[in-house]
């Protein structure tokens, strides 16, 4: 094989004699410098590096209040709304929209307000037995949203058949209720389960019994058991009720408070429980007057304490007692 003289060229090994050097117009003067940035896209890469720090939402958008400013002074919001009208009039350029659907920009401003009071319902704490969300109508978010609102027009708009199949899906979901009456009943639920259990994990609310906040917790309680006797209770309210402890027959119910009120009675010397015929306890509950009574209960009494127990006494107690 012949040997080819090679000489180092700009370009790469050459044989030297097939290389006659860069031509004037191969310069390596000529070769194009990256053009500098305008201002325009310098002060826009500032706007969306602003956009990028708005903390997306459960689907990854990012969306700004209209009147949003940041702690800097800079009015994003009105900064958003010029790229949707830029975008709508199709004088957005190509690689700016690109830029800012993949930060999550959402185009549609009422596509936005939407998302924006979903975001806010799903931050809204759901109950932790059912996961229902019950917003009152009148509920502002520390951020001054106006949630309940924004619920209530849901409801409103599922109603009247304006809510997409995808939104109620997605509003299911998170928990809500459509029926105001239903968001009722959920509310006193808690209430209910909130309630203090007793040992056998009933919860046996008096039947005058009010919350702090003045609702008549007694009643609701009694109205369930008179719809769950009629058959008027649906079968999912019933489970709810009962997973947490409901009693439905009231005579059971007001044996039970009985009952825990005769436990937390000191024995005698003797590990006795022997509660005079008239004693009252602070609250005002006739305790003696239960005692009396549910000895007229032989098959109750003898189920739930032998013979040899010394907590409940068989005989009734002297007059005196």
């Amino acid at each position: 094989m012949p040997f080819v003289r090679l000489k180092q060229s700009p370009e790469g090994l050459w044989p030297a004699e097939g290389w006659k050097g860069p031509s004037r117009s191969a310069s390596w003067r000529e070769v194009p410098k990256p053009s500098k940035p305008s201002q325009k896209d310098v002060l826009w890469d500032t706007w969306y590096e602003r956009f990028l720090k708005v903390e997306p939402n459960s689907r990854g958008q990012r969306i700004v209040a209209q009147g949003f400013v940041t702690p800097d002074g800079a009015r994003l919001g009105t900064w958003q709304h010029a790229q949707r009208r830029a975008y709508r009039r199709g004088s957005l350029d190509a690689k700016r929209r690109q830029r800012l659907d993949e930060a999550g920009i959402v185009w549609d401003p009422y596509e936005a307000a939407w998302e924006q009071g979903f975001s806010c319902y799903e931050d809204f704490p759901a109950e932790l037995l059912s996961g229902k969300r019950i917003v009152s109508s009148a509920y502002i978010t520390p951020g001054g949203y106006r949630l309940g609102k924004w619920q209530e027009n849901q409801r409103q708009a599922r109603r009247r058949g304006e809510l997409s199949a995808t939104r109620i899906a997605r509003l299911e979901a998170a928990g809500i209720v459509w029926s105001a009456q239903d968001a009722a009943w959920w509310g006193a639920f808690e209430r209910f389960r909130n309630f203090p259990a007793d040992a056998n994990g009933d919860r046996l609310v008096p039947q005058h019994y009010a919350t702090d906040d003045g609702f008549k917790l007694g009643h609701w309680q009694h109205v369930q058991r008179q719809m769950w006797r009629s058959g008027k209770l649906n079968d999912e309210r019933a489970a709810q009720l009962e997973s947490v402890g409901m009693v439905w027959q009231s005579t059971e119910a007001l044996w039970h408070i009985g009952l825990k009120r005769f436990a937390e009675f000191s024995p005698d010397a003797d590990g006795r429980r022997n509660v005079p015929r008239n004693f009252v306890c602070e609250d005002g509950y006739k305790l003696g007057s239960w005692q009396v009574s549910d000895r007229n209960l032989a098959e109750r009494r003898a189920s739930l304490y032998p013979t040899t127990s010394p907590l409940y006494p068989l005989e009734a107690p002297s007059p005196t007692s």
